[in-house]
């Protein structure tokens, strides 16, 4: 199983993709990127690149992603992604903008 655990700061995009294997897991590839300006645009550029380095033949290999926010109302630990979860991050944007951007 590969996972993206991406760190999303202020003006930086920092990334390590992990494949987990059940023990643990093994670092397979990391990267990231200063003075970020759009995050649409970093998040393709580091998926273009595993493909290009041969870490990944698609995106659709990553099976999950991880991240963490600043402000997510009742939300602590792992959830799932889902529209609520969105909803609720969303509501925060504007008191964390650079980690909860809407």
């Amino acid at each position: 199983m590969l996972v993206l655990v991406a760190n999303l700061g202020s003006t930086s995009f920092k990334y390590r993709l992990f494949r987990m294997d059940g023990q643990g897991g093994e670092v397979v590839a990391k990267g990231g990127y200063e003075r970020v300006e759009d995050y649409a645009a970093v998040i393709d550029d580091a998926l273009a690149t595993l493909q290009s380095d041969g870490v990944i033949s698609s995106p659709d290999e990553i099976e999950a992603v991880g991240f963490k926010t600043v402000l997510g109302k009742d939300l602590s630990g792992c959830v799932n992604a889902d529209q609520s979860v969105i909803d609720s991050l969303d509501g925060f944007a504007a008191v964390a903008p650079a980690h909860n951007p809407p």
